[in-house]
């Protein structure tokens, strides 16, 4: 229906949804189970959700889904940066020019981040973002995660039309399969190097989820400059 919102999630699943019924209770059943956020409408529906986290935080109750603006509107204030991980690729015919005028109109597009989920779908979100916006994420997938992967999403990059001299391309690895040579190609090709968090061992010898004291020592010293960690209360945004 045309109304941006921010949530991890690509489809409604009442048996992982963080989402929660008007007054806080689990939603037991729901017409729109299973189907993907963007055929569920937002005013009749939507907007009239809470959130719920169960984690070492707690609840949050009457907290409701963050639409686009009111995202933008957070990040003006505090002087983040918004960063979107967007999956799965956009088919929704005019989607993209539609993030991307909300995007302008709020003056967002100069800080804004952009994490597509394959080569393909980075190729449409620059058809429309271009050079406008600050940086762009390309990630390795988990089951594509070798040397000649990585070089794929270098080639990428080196074979597009992006200002280098003003935008960040930066490619992401799993922290749990992530190699140092791996590291040191995408510094060598002059992008810059991410790790996302994954259950793993990090260098103290501890099983971790999230990214430890020592993963970040440690990756730092090898050139890594962009994380991507769960570890936080995103209230379903996840990064």
């Amino acid at each position: 229906d045309g109304v941006w919102f921010s949530y991890h999630d690509d489809t409604f699943d009442l048996a992982t949804t963080i989402l929660r019924n008007a007054d806080g209770s689990t939603i037991t059943s729901s017409q729109y189970d299973g189907l993907p956020f963007s055929q569920i409408p937002w005013e009749t529906y939507l907007k009239n959700l809470t959130v719920s986290i169960a984690n070492s935080y707690g609840a949050f109750p009457g907290v409701k889904l963050m639409t686009i603006e009111e995202y933008y509107l957070l990040c003006n204030k505090t002087g983040m940066k918004p960063m979107f991980s967007t999956h799965p690729r956009y088919t929704e015919t005019g989607a993209i020019q539609s993030l991307y005028d909300i995007s302008k109109r709020m003056g967002m597009l100069d800080k804004l981040t952009l994490k597509p989920s394959s080569v393909e779908a980075f190729a449409d979100l620059f058809n429309v973002f271009g050079n406008e916006i600050e940086s762009y994420g390309l990630i390795l997938k988990r089951a594509n995660h070798t040397n000649a992967d990585v070089q794929n999403l270098i080639d990428t990059f080196d074979n597009s039309d992006i200002d280098k001299t003003r935008v960040r391309c930066f490619v992401e690895a799993w922290i749990d399969l992530a190699t140092t040579t791996q590291i040191q190609m995408v510094l060598d090709a002059g992008y810059f190097a991410s790790l996302a968090s994954y259950t793993h061992t990090d260098p103290s010898g501890v099983s971790v989820d999230a990214i430890s004291e020592s993963d970040f020592e440690y990756w730092i010293d090898k050139g890594v400059t962009e994380f991507t960690s769960s570890n936080n209360t995103s209230l379903g945004l996840n990064w």
